[in-house]
């Protein structure tokens, strides 16, 4: 144990004292201690960190940096994959064939829908027309009804 090592665990009781000797607050687990105290032990715990917590805390930075550049890089290698597979891909009679017969495919299925949107058009045309007829020929009922009667119909 280096002579740093044994500042900290004594600034490290120090805290812990001052901590203990806080009041307690009734029906609580809480103590109140002094702030001004606490900050000045935690300065002294700064001061005082061995140096194998600051080798570990330098080689976790170097370890996250590692790895975000190699997700980076990971990153860029999938991009520059996706790009050259479809520049080889571009031109080649199979995808070339395969973007022809979506385009057949794409152009039958809007010939399909248009003519369905059409009949569907027809049909509610037709089924409007036969409502009117109806309406006409209740009202024409309750005009020969209401003649009878002598009123009007509105």
């Amino acid at each position: 144990m280096g002579q740093n090592d044994h500042r900290f665990l004594g600034v490290l009781e120090n805290f812990l004292s001052v901590v203990e000797e806080g009041f307690s607050v009734p029906f609580s687990r809480f103590k109140l201690v002094n702030a001004i105290t606490i900050l000045e032990v935690a300065d002294q715990l700064d001061i005082h960190v061995p140096d194998e917590f600051v080798q570990a805390q330098t080689i976790q930075e170097q370890l996250r940096t590692r790895v975000r550049d190699a997700q980076q890089q990971a990153e860029e290698l999938r991009r520059n994959a996706r790009e050259q597979a479809e520049r080889r891909a571009q031109g080649h009679p199979i995808v070339e064939n395969t973007r022809l017969q979506i385009r057949e495919r794409e152009a039958e299925l809007e010939h399909q829908l248009n003519y369905q949107l059409t009949e569907a058009a027809r049909d509610i045309q037709q089924r409007l027309e036969e409502i009117r007829a109806l309406l006409t020929r209740h009202r024409d009922i309750a005009q020969g009804a209401l003649d009878v009667l002598g009123r009007p119909v509105r």
